[in-house]
């Protein structure tokens, strides 16, 4: 048969997939080569490239499915493993029979009972590999000239599996960046202005304030100004203020000698000292003390501390970042925060929004905790993370931003492991945070046509109780597609609307 043949079936194969899913395509292709070649047996299965896990995927031949581990010591049950990158044909499988049964007594290798094989890269996924098996039970069944009609065939599917599982691309496994300081903020669309900030200042020997919310990540923000400094050789020394108690926070911060109170039984290297040459990360600065406060703004000023029982000034060469979720302005202003140590600490601000004005990174922060998290799991494929799910998330208002959102997807993991194939994420979010529309005039202030298109969406939200699809969900009330909703709504997050 002909080029075309080949190249219908695959489109063929591409639409049933769509239509009914993996299995009806996979039984399609097997009944369709039959016509042609001496084909039994089709499998899809994904094999990590250092041979640790096998996961078979799809079988024309069995529904058991689940992860394969290899075992320590031990053989793996698979056909020449360090051939994964390329196809493979095998015209006689006899000479892997004895060996492998050997290595592995007592173990049904249902594969050897075929004849022939002829194996396909499918795509890659970071040190995931997939693959695509054709069985025969006649010798030589395949050569190079079926091979390439099969990569015709399987191309259309390969391209929709590979979308299916484009989640897989922010596991750690496969090189990505880690998922804080400067890499972080690259990661976040939502945060670019943020990112802007950071690479200006950062060079500089500026002290920077970072203000926003609780779990907004304004520790990452200061680690990416002490990466893309002159610094970044030097220590990045945390320190979260509010965590020292109020007694010792000289002490912590400054150090002591040994003697100089109860229980100083060994000379201490404060805080300033350890981050010599490098940058101290003071985190929830509003929560110091107003003695602490005073003795910080002389420290700035002269750039010297004095340890606890010692007169002696010791110069000290670094730079300071602090952070804070509270109003430093409202604090000055009812007299519990200094204000010349505001404006020593606020020489360049930069505030961090909350997750819920910048909805369009929640699936990209959302796939790389899953990608991370399963990874110390050791879920070798991770869930999924489905368009309903994503849509509870995107819905959700977020009081705790990235730090409840990282929570939430690792509940999710620790609900779905079950030593089987990947499955689907299912969040479990409060129904007491959820978002609350409240539109009792759309024509109020004479709104411009788009900001009353959005006050009717919000509307229409409020209706529907959040849900977008379905005979009775926001996109059929409204009278578009699903994905254009979702394009409206995301566009909107970015331009900064809540």
């Amino acid at each position: 048969m002909g080029s075309d043949f080949f190249e219908g079936g695959g489109f063929s194969c591409r639409i049933l997939y769509r239509m009914n899913g993996l299995e009806s395509a996979m039984r399609f292709l097997l009944n369709l080569l039959q016509e042609s070649m001496p084909v039994v047996r089709i499998n899809i299965m994904c094999a990590a490239t250092d041979l640790s896990v096998f996961v078979p995927i799809s079988d024309t031949n069995t529904e058991d499915m689940g992860v394969v581990y290899r075992l320590p010591g031990r053989s793996v049950p698979f056909i020449e493993p360090g051939h994964l990158s390329g196809p493979l044909l095998v015209g006689d499988l006899e000479q892997y029979k004895e060996k492998l049964y050997r290595d592995m007594p007592g173990c049904h290798l249902p594969f050897l009972e075929h004849a022939s094989l002829l194996r396909l890269p499918l795509f890659r996924r970071g040190i995931y590999v997939f693959l695509i098996n054709f069985w025969s039970n006649r010798r030589s069944a395949f050569n190079h000239e079926s091979m390439e009609h099969l990569k015709k065939l399987i191309r259309p599917l390969g391209d929709e599996l590979q979308d299916k599982f484009a989640y897989m691309e922010s596991s750690p496994a496969s090189g990505e960046e880690s998922g804080t300081g400067y890499a972080g903020l690259k990661r976040c669309e939502g945060l670019a202005a943020v990112r802007e900030a950071v690479v200006r200042v950062a060079p500089t020997e500026s002290t920077v304030l970072i203000t926003g919310e609780t779990g907004t990540g304004k520790e990452g923000v200061a680690e990416a100004v002490h990466e893309l400094s002159p610094r970044c050789k030097g220590p990045f020394v945390r320190v979260n203020c509010g965590a020292i108690a109020e007694n010792l926070v000289d002490s912590e911060l400054f150090g002591h000698e040994k003697g100089a109170f109860t229980g100083a039984h060994a000379t201490r290297v404060g805080y300033f000292e350890l981050a010599a040459g490098g940058t101290l990360f003071l985190d929830e600065v509003g929560e110091l003390p107003q003695s602490a406060q005073v003795k910080l703004l002389r420290v700035l000023d002269s750039r010297t501390i004095m340890r606890v029982g010692n007169p002696r000034q010791i110069s000290v060469d670094l730079r300071l970042v602090a952070a804070t979720n509270r109003n430093l302005e409202r604090m000055v202003a009812e007299g519990s925060f200094r204000q010349d140590l505001y404006y020593r600490l606020a020489v360049y601000p930069i505030s961090v929004p909350p997750l819920r004005q910048r909805r369009a990174d929640i699936r990209t922060l959302t796939e790389y905790f899953i990608g991370s998290k399963a990874k110390r799991m050791k879920l070798h494929l991770p869930p999924k993370l489905s368009h309903v799910e994503e849509d509870r998330l995107y819905l959700y208002h977020w009081p705790g931003n990235v730090r409840e959102l990282e929570h939430v997807v690792e509940r999710a993991l620790i609900n779905s492991r079950s030593g089987s194939a990947a499955g689907e994420l299912h969040f479990d979010l409060p129904e007491v945070g959820q978002k609350k529309y409240s539109h009792p005039d759309l024509f109020q202030g004479w709104p411009t046509l788009e900001e009353l298109s959005s006050r009717y969406i919000d509307a229409v939200l409020e209706k529907t109780g959040g849900r977008l699809t379905g005979p009775e969900g926001a996109a059929a009330l409204l009278g578009i597609h699903y994905t254009t909703l979702r394009a409206h709504l995301k566009r909107r997050s970015v331009s900064g609307q809540a």
